[in-house]
């Protein structure tokens, strides 16, 4: 399998979607990865129980108990062409040509969240994760914290979009601290986009002050994997 092919065409299909700018910034993705290695990623998943619960945040209810992922260490005690594919497949994504390539397209939205000067106080590093929420997981509206610069939710459906399993846009009030969710009132939040969890899509999220977003409640197994570019201080120790 020629990777560095591939990671080409996964960065070209995801740095050439448009940005949404309202009600936040967004991206909608179709047909991220090629066919042929799409088909591929669904036939090598992992069983579900060889991937780690996530812990619970006990200030948030965002992360429940039936949120799963593929740990490193997962990883390691799978088979070994499932082990060997995974591996490779995070340092593809995690090799800095996708966080390179994002930075630069989204650099005036950086400039305007973080500041002008936003390379000499932050160091951006980035995260791939295999997710499955199982039934009852859900997320209610919320907007992400402050270091966590953009997300890309890539669903991996095996079949057309599944009641239940859609990821909302919504648009709400400003927020000036990571607490504030709790308070704001539901009312004063609106619905805009339903994404479905379709094969082969996305949904790419820029955090905002006001970039609510939320995941219906699901109702089958929901497999999808998540890769993040984080903000991190330069002067944390």
């Amino acid at each position: 399998m020629k990777f560095k092919i591939i990671q080409n065409e996964i960065i070209y299909n995801i740095v050439n979607t448009q940005i949404n700018n309202w009600p936040w910034p967004h991206m909608i993705y179709n047909n991220i990865f090629p066919e042929s290695f799409y088909k591929h990623i669904l036939m090598l998943l992992p069983n579900k129980n060889e991937l780690s619960g996530l812990i619970k945040n006990k200030n948030s209810d965002y992360h429940q108990k039936n949120r799963f992922y593929l740990s490193d260490g997962d990883v390691k005690r799978l088979d070994n062409s499932k082990s060997i594919f995974w591996s490779k497949f995070k340092i593809l994504m995690e090799d800095g040509e996708l966080k390179s390539n994002m930075l630069d397209k989204i650099k005036p939205l950086l400039m305007d969240h973080y500041g002008k000067n936003y390379f000499s106080h932050f160091k951006f590093e980035d995260t791939f994760q295999l997710t499955l929420d199982k039934p009852g997981f859900v997320l209610s509206p919320h907007t992400d914290t402050f270091n966590k610069v953009f997300t890309i939710v890539f669903n991996l459906a095996d079949t057309k979009s599944k009641e239940g399993d859609t990821t909302i846009i919504h648009k709400g009030p400003i927020v000036t601290n990571e607490n504030s969710d709790q308070s704001v009132n539901l009312q004063e939040i609106s619905e805009c986009k339903r994404v479905g969890h379709k094969p082969n899509t996305g949904v790419g999220i820029f955090q905002t002050l006001n970039s609510w977003h939320s995941v219906d409640e699901v109702k089958e197994n929901r497999w999808s994997i998540q890769y993040t570019i984080w903000a991190k201080p330069k002067n944390d120790t």
